[in-house]
């Protein structure tokens, strides 16, 4: 029955059971843990345009996962052909995920860079980072009071680190914090030690907007 059982796993589910067996080994790498999916965009709010900067910071074993679903080579790493098709479609699909609107009206972000690395991370396993800069046009400009909502709906069943910031490039933004254009997390390279144990969850903002 064990066999039966084993033969019935693919190899990525069979590898990632497999290192499921040795994550106490490596438990805690990641400042929020190996197994969470982490968040941050900051929203860019100028008169004629919004600019979304997201990052997609993934741990240790959802990195893993990820690569498997990609394709490792022989040497058990990402060609950088795939790495370079990749960046453009997760973000093009992360897109999908992201809510963007200006006093009610749904806007659709256009995707303007996108960028994937692996960084290291512990026990020969690296992490992975997916960053993606948006820019949608307003239809016309910020001339009075407006509304601007924004929701990451990605990766919702996962836990981990959510990060929202709106920032006014031309235009005020009500109980704005100066100085915090990449968060309180640096963009997820910093995570503040004492959020650890409740790390932020921000997952849909609205905020007032005046010119």
């Amino acid at each position: 029955m064990k066999n039966a059982v084993v033969r019935r796993l693919g190899g990525a589910a069979l590898a990632a059971t497999a290192l499921a067996i040795l994550v106490p080994a490596i438990t805690f790498a990641h400042p929020l843990g190996n197994f969470t999916i982490n968040h941050f965009a900051a929203v860019r709010v100028a008169p004629e345009r919004i600019s979304l900067d997201v990052v997609i910071d993934r741990a240790e074993i959802p990195a893993f996962q990820e690569q498997q679903r990609l394709g490792l080579d022989g040497e058990g790493t990402l060609a950088p052909a795939v790495l370079e098709r990749e960046r453009q479609a997760a973000c093009l699909t992360l897109a999908s995920d992201l809510r963007l609107a200006v006093g009610g009206r749904v806007l659709q972000p256009n995707l303007i860079a996108a960028g994937l690395s692996l960084p290291a991370g512990a026990g020969g396993l690296s992490t992975m980072r997916l960053v993606c800069e948006y820019e949608a046009a307003l239809s016309s400009p910020i001339t009075s009071p407006s509304t601007v909502s924004f929701e990451d709906r990605s990766f919702a069943e996962r836990i981990g680190w959510r990060e929202i910031v709106v920032l006014g490039n031309g235009t005020e933004v009500a109980d704005a914090a100066p100085g915090d254009a990449d968060g309180v997390s640096s963009r997820l390279t910093a995570y503040p030690t004492d959020l650890l144990t409740q790390p932020l969850d921000v997952r849909s903002v609205s905020v007032a907007v005046s010119p």
